[in-house]
Formats: C-alpha cells, structure tokens, sequence
C-alpha cells in the first residue's frame, strides 16, 4: 500500500534524486534536445520555493515509510481571448518512481493525490503531457484517465538523400559461423504480438542518438504486422533475468535483418552480437545462402564495426 504525504524539505536530496533518474531517461531518447542530469534539476532551494507556493503542490509516495516517488504540480490561469475561454486547471510537471517500485501502484497514487489536491481547491481539471518516444508514460496516463488534446508535431528541416549515407553488408552463410553466445543474465526468446509496445519503445530509444528511424505506434505496428515478409519467429528478443526486453533484431523471411537495437543501458555486453549471430544461424537453418542488412555508414553507435568484425561484407547498396 502506498501512502502519499505533502513533500517537506527533508525529501529534498530524494526527490533531486529521481527527477534525475527522468532527466536520464529523457537524455538518452533525445540527447539533441535534453541536457545530462545535474544538481540544477531539483535543488532544495526549488523544492523549498514550491512549498510556500499555494498554487503548487509537490507529494511523495512511501511504501512502509520508504519514498518510492514524487509528484509535482501547479495550477495554470489562462485568460479568456478572443480564440478561447479562461481556463484553470492543475498542469503536473513532473512524476517519478523509483525502477524497483514500478507496477506497485504507486504512480496511480501519486496521480490520485493529485486529483483531490486538485478538486479541494476547486479545480476540475489535470493535465500531463510526455514525449512521443515514452509509450511506456503514455499507457500509464491512458490507464490513469487521462486522454489526449492537442498533438505537436515537428520537422527536422534537413534535405539529405539518406542513399548518400548507407552501406549494404552481407554474411556468407556457407562459410563456417559461430554459434550464438549469450552473456550471463540475458537469452533470447520469441516474440509475440503482446511484445509490440515495449519493442517498439526499445526501437525508439535504440535509434534516439542516430542510426535508425521508428515512426508512431499506431504506423509501425500495423505496417509490420501486415507485410508479407513478417513472421514473428524471425523477430529475436533479448531479455534480461527480470524479462526486460533490451534487444531485438527484426528480420524478413527475405534473409534480410531489419531492425537490430540495443537498450543504451544494456550495450557493450555482447547482447547485439549474440543477436546477430542468432539471426545469422536461423537463416542458415532455413536454407539462406546469406544474410544482409543496411546500416548508416555514421552509425555513431559502433554498429558498422561489429558487423565487420563478424565477417559482414560490403556489397552493392540494390544487391538481391
């Protein structure tokens, strides 16, 4: 059971602490945007400021009297104008819970505190936002309630022939290859259609720093589901010992490797070799002469340099 209690300044370097654990989070997705987390986050002189302020409200979560979480809202006027009427409502900032707490309730808590923090001082509304690659944000709010209202779009102005910037790179499968090696606390499974959601979000924070491209939920999945060359037995998860799902490598029944991505947290642990490797011997499996994939040559994650120290060749970008 989660009990949530008004924040006082004895909270402070815990609070700090998670809204750092976010900041992380967010940095990872779009280092573009999202600087490294730092002391200038959450200080107490912040949290102290926030306090005093009655149209502010910051709470934490405990669990048997240890804070899991945090949540910190303020009431947004907005004056009627010509386009709209005035409008009052609770806008939250920011929530955070601690990794070992998730799915223990206490973010629907915290949300709940909220909500009557909210109706006591006469509002009727609570607003939240998050960035498109957080799905996993985006399923707490819809199970909380919570709906969409206005979406942001954007558009990178940058004019580049992406032809430019690709290489093609095969695997001679009837030459000798090495079986698959997973390193301690992690295998590989199947993927199902429950597994949509988290592998696309994988992909979203794989591909953050460059390499790769996933459009929305709603495109991706339904234009992978329904392709010919789908099947789902050729769609490698890697997971950890709590089942997170930290890498993927999506092939076509063309012998063709698709997507492959690696958690940021999970990378440099032999995870994407030991994917490739398992992909590389299924198709073998079926009978495939080889294997190709395509790649940015300024993949700035490493990945050309692996799929060469693996043997992958460069071939013509249109090769079949």
């Amino acid at each position: 059971m989660t009990a949530v209690r008004l924040a006082t300044m004895d909270d402070a370097e815990i609070i700090a602490r998670q809204t750092s654990c976010v900041q992380q989070l967010h940095k990872q997705a779009l280092p573009q945007i999202f600087k490294a987390p730092s002391a200038d986050l959450f200080p107490p002189a912040k949290l102290a400021a926030l306090i005093q302020d009655s149209n502010c409200v910051v709470a934490v979560g405990e669990i048997d009297g240890k804070i899991v979480g945090h949540i910190y809202g303020e009431v947004v006027y907005r004056s009627e104008n010509a386009f709209g009427h005035a409008q009052r409502h609770v806008y939250i900032h920011q929530i955070g819970v601690d990794e070992e707490a998730h799915r223990r309730g206490v973010g629907t808590a915290l949300i709940s505190f909220m909500r009557e923090r909210a109706r006591a001082m006469g509002i009727t509304a609570v607003q939240v936002d998050h960035w498109a690659f957080n799905t996993r944000a985006a399923a707490f709010f819809n199970a909380c309630g919570f709906s969409p209202m206005k979406v942001v779009m954007q558009q990178d102005l940058e004019d580049v022939d992406m032809s430019d910037k690709l290489q093609r790179l095969r695997s001679d499968l009837t030459e000798a290859i090495t079986q698959p090696h997973w390193p301690t606390g992690y295998r590989v499974r199947a993927f199902t259609a429950d597994d949509a959601p988290a592998v696309h979000h994988l992909l979203e924070v794989g591909y953050a720093q460059g390499g790769g491209r996933v459009g929305a939920f709603e495109e991706w999945w339904p234009s992978l589901r329904d392709d010919d060359e789908f099947a789902t037995e050729l769609c490698f998860l890697a997971v950890d010992e709590r089942q997170n799902i930290v890498g993927v490598a999506q092939c076509w029944t063309s012998a063709f490797i698709k997507d492959l991505a690696v958690h940021p947290r999970a990378r440099r642990r032999g995870i994407a070799e030991a994917l490739l490797r398992t992909a590389f011997w299924e198709f073998r499996r079926r009978g495939a002469k080889h294997v190709d994939l395509k790649v940015q040559i300024d993949n700035p994650t490493g990945a050309v340099r692996l799929y060469k120290k693996l043997g992958m060749r460069e071939v013509p970008l249109e090769s079949s």
